[in-house]
C-alpha cells in the first residue's frame, strides 16, 4: 500500500520548490537590466605643444555605439585628432578614459554653441592607389550612393626651441588638417586634402565636363565644406 506519509511529505517538498521559483522570477523581473558601459584606459598622453590636439576642446553630451549594438549614453566627450581616438570624462573619479576603438561603432557629440551634431563612425577603407586599408573615426558629412567623410586630424606642423629654466625644450605646433575622402560604392576611397573644384574633376575624369557644368549652375565655387557637400550631392546625381 501507498504510504500516505511519504505522499505528503513530496507535496510539502514540491510546492516549497515551486514557491522558491516563484520568488526566483519575481527577484529577475525586478532587478534592472544590466547598463552598457564605456570600457578602455586611463588617458595619460600629453604633448607640450600649441595648439590643441582635439577638434573641440570643450566636453560635449553624446552617445556612443557599442559593436554589440548597445549605446551609452555619456555627459563628457572629446574626439582627439591627434592620436584618432575618443576620450571620455568618467563622472565617477573624473579621469580621462581612452575608449577601446574596438568596441566603438559609432559615436555622435552634441555641441549647442554650434547648433548641430557631429556624427562619427569607426570606418575601414581602402584609399585608392593605396595597398593598405585605413581605420580612422571618420565624421559623416553626407550619406547616399557616395560618401562623403572627414578624417578631423590634427598634425605636427613643426616645433619651437624655448628655454624653460636652464633647459632648452621643444615644443610642437599642432594644427588642424583635415582630410576628405570621398567613399564609392565600392569600397575604394579618394582624398581630397584642399577644397578645391580640380579635386573633384581627378575623382571623376570622365564627368569631368558634366561636373564643371553643373557646379557652375548651381553657383558652387568649392571653398568651404557646405561646397563640398554640395558639389558631392550634384556629382551623384550626375553618374548614379
Amino acid at each position: 500500500m501507498i504510504n500516505l506519509k511519504y505522499i505528503a511529505a513530496f507535496c510539502i517538498v514540491f510546492l516549497h520548490g515551486l514557491s522558491l521559483f516563484a520568488d526566483d522570477n519575481r527577484e529577475n523581473k525586478l532587478l534592472p537590466p544590466a547598463q552598457a558601459r564605456l570600457s578602455g584606459e586611463v588617458f595619460t598622453f600629453n604633448l607640450h605643444a600649441d595648439g590643441s590636439m582635439y577638434y573641440f576642446d570643450a566636453w560635449a553630451q553624446g552617445k556612443v555605439t557599442l559593436i554589440t549594438g548597445e549605446v551609452v549614453e555619456a555627459e563628457n566627450l572629446r574626439y582627439n585628432g591627434y592620436l584618432d581616438q575618443l576620450i571620455w570624462l568618467n563622472p565617477a573619479n573624473f579621469q580621462q578614459i581612452q575608449v577601446d576603438k574596438q568596441m566603438v561603432k559609432s559615436f555622435s557629440m552634441e555641441l549647442p554653441y554650434l547648433q548641430e551634431e557631429l556624427y562619427f563612425e569607426n570606418i575601414t577603407f581602402k584609399p585608392w592607389f593605396e595597398a593598405n586599408p585605413m581605420n580612422i573615426f571618420a565624421q559623416i558629412l553626407y550619406q547616399g550612393e557616395i560618401r562623403l567623410l572627414a578624417h578631423r586630424r590634427v598634425s605636427r606642423k613643426g616645433e619651437e626651441i624655448e628655454n624653460v629654466g636652464s633647459a632648452l625644450v621643444a615644443r610642437a605646433k599642432l594644427e588642424p588638417a583635415p582630410v576628405f575622402y570621398i567613399l564609392m560604392p565600392d569600397g575604394q576611397a579618394h582624398a581630397i586634402r584642399q577644397i578645391n573644384r580640380r579635386a573633384i574633376y581627378r575623382i571623376f575624369p570622365e564627368h569631368a565636363n558634366q561636373i564643371r557644368d553643373a557646379l557652375r549652375r548651381n553657383n558652387i565655387r568649392l571653398r568651404n565644406e557646405q561646397d563640398l557637400i554640395e558639389a558631392v550631392k550634384i556629382t551623384e546625381k550626375l553618374i548614379f
